[in-house]
């Protein structure tokens, strides 16, 4: 499974621009699917280990947490 296609990423520095992040922090299900889609089943996640280092190094139920955690960490910041 893929990146949803209708994120949209700065060109200056590749990070989410504000419409994707609001996109990103209004469904965490579809995140964390994302995540364990890319992620091998010793961590978490539907792919096997095939050898070529390509899928996700980290829980993803965790990395998820870490990803809206630092969202809520950057809406509190840009308040400021």
């Amino acid at each position: 499974m893929a990146w949803p296609p209708d994120l949209n990423y700065g060109t200056k520095d590749g990070t989410l621009n504000e419409l994707s992040q609001s996109l990103l922090s209004k469904d965490k299900k579809l995140i964390l699917e994302i995540l364990r889609h890319q992620a091998n089943f010793e961590w978490g996640g539907y792919r096997l280990y095939d050898g070529t280092h390509t899928h996700l190094h980290q829980n993803p139920e965790e990395f998820a947490d870490f990803i809206f955690y630092l969202l809520d960490y950057q809406k509190k910041k840009i308040k400021k």
